[in-house]
């Protein structure tokens, strides 16, 4: 009787392993038996910084390690399961580069623009140190002001970041015709705090050129 409950035991816990299995090929493949194919991501700039996709069908989630002030440049090009006509948008933006934030910009090149609604129910998180001061939109550009300041090591997520599809959190950006094949670029952009040296600096170099132009007006007014 031993042996027999040991054995239906074994039966069972193999059983079980299966079911898992199948449902993880079930999930990972879809119904039809093939994995399900979403855009693909190529980075044409990242200046340094550190790109993770999380995207999938219909959905692009793209999370920044941003190390750089300069901005990222994306490639997406549309798999065959990405067959809506808009497809949402999200990500996660950590601020390792050091200098505090004072705004973010999103942009679209190549076909592709926001799909304007009511932009307010996008969401937009400036993290524990920052706050948002302001958002616009227009077809192909959406920009960010934060008052105060996304401090470093802080983040910035942008719709539903990691999670579900989310019509009231995610952003949308019409496809305009745009289906498997095709392709269009986004342009990521961290806009930080300058530095105080580096305002010092800006400010002499101004006083600089008001000068020079200053000087070269008077030798034109005295050889006039």
């Amino acid at each position: 009787m031993e042996d027999r409950s040991a054995e239906s035991k074994c039966a069972m816990q193999r059983s079980g392993v299966a079911v898992v299995f199948a449902a993880l090929i079930w999930i990972t493949t879809g119904f039809g038996g093939n994995a399900l194919e979403a855009a693909t991501i190529t980075v044409l700039e990242d200046n340094g910084n550190v790109i993770y996709d999380f995207s999938s069908p219909n959905k692009l989630d793209i999370d920044v390690d941003w190390l750089s002030t300069q901005p990222v440049l994306l490639d997406v090009l549309l798999g065959p399961n990405d067959t809506d006509s808009t497809i949402f948008f999200s990500g996660f933006h950590l601020n390792l580069t050091g200098l505090p934030w004072s705004g973010f910009s999103v942009e679209l090149e190549g076909g592709a623009t926001w799909e304007l609604g009511d932009t307010n129910d996008w969401q937009i998180i400036p993290g524990a140190t920052g706050g948002l001061s302001s958002r616009s939109f227009s077809s192909t550009r959406a920009q960010m002001s934060f008052n105060p300041a996304i401090e470093p090591f802080d983040a910035l997520v942008l719709g539903d970041a990691g999670g579900p599809i989310d019509p009231d959190l995610d952003w949308r950006i019409a496809l305009n015709g745009l289906g498997s094949g095709d392709s269009f670029q986004i342009r990521l952009s961290a806009i930080p705090i300058p530095e105080p040296s580096s305002l010092a600096l800006t400010a002499t170099s101004a006083l600089a050129g008001l000068g020079l132009l200053w000087n070269r007006r008077r030798r034109q007014a005295m050889t006039s």
